[in-house]
C-alpha cells in the first residue's frame, strides 16, 4: 500500500496517469474502490453460501471456507486489511474496514439467529457473539498467511478451527 501511487498504478495497467486521474483524485479514492470491490465479493460469496446451504450450520461452514478461499486467492486483500498505512494515514478507509468487518459479523449473526430459531444452534449465546467468534476462525489464519508470504495453509487451519466452533454452537 505504501508504494501505491496513481502514477505507478497507471503504468502497471498501461495508462497515462491522467487516465486514472479521470476516475480517481488520488490514492485514497483508489483504495476506497478496492475496498468496495472486496466488500462486494465477500458479501456476495456469503449470500451465495447462505442460499445454497441446506441449513444454517452448513451455511456458516460454507461461508468460512468460501471467504477463506477468497482471501487466500487474492493476496492483496490481507495486505490491504493489515496495512499500517491504511490504519494510520487513511482514517476514512480504516472506518470502512471496521464497517466491512461489522457487515460480515452481522450477516453471520443473522444466520446464527436463524439457526437458533430452527434449533440447530444453541440458544444461550447472543447471535452477535457468534458472529464475532466466527470472525476469529479465519482472521488469525489470514494474518499467518500474510506474514508467511502465502506459506501458511489457511484452509487446513480454518477447518480445524471449525471443528471446535461447530461443537460449541451445537445445542446442549
Amino acid at each position: 500500500v505504501s508504494a501505491m501511487t496513481v502514477e505507478r498504478e497507471a503504468r502497471l495497467v498501461g495508462l497515462a496517469p491522467s487516465g486514472l486521474y479521470r476516475h480517481f483524485e488520488g490514492k485514497s479514492e483508489m483504495l476506497d474502490a478496492v475496498l468496495a470491490m472486496v466488500v462486494g465479493a465477500v458479501l456476495e460469496t456469503m449470500r451465495l453460501g447462505i442460499r445454497e446451504s441446506p441449513d444454517p450450520v452448513s451455511a456458516l461452514h460454507r461461508i468460512l471456507i468460501d471467504v477463506t478461499t477468497l482471501i487466500r486467492d487474492h493476496f492483496g486483500v490481507p495486505r490491504l486489511i493489515f496495512s499500517d498505512e491504511v490504519h494510520v494515514h487513511f482514517p476514512e478507509l480504516n472506518a470502512k474496514l471496521i464497517e466491512i468487518v461489522g457487515s460480515i459479523s452481522r450477516e453471520v449473526s443473522k444466520v446464527a439467529e436463524k439457526g437458533q430459531k430452527e434449533g440447530c444452534i444453541r440458544n444461550d449465546m447472543e447471535p452477535e457473539d457468534i458472529g464475532i467468534m466466527f470472525l476469529g476462525l479465519f482472521q488469525p489464519s489470514g494474518l499467518m498467511y500474510y506474514l508467511s508470504d502465502k506459506k501458511f495453509d489457511m484452509l487446513t487451519q480454518v477447518e480445524k478451527a471449525w471443528v471446535f466452533f461447530e461443537e460449541n454452537i451445537a445445542p446442549r
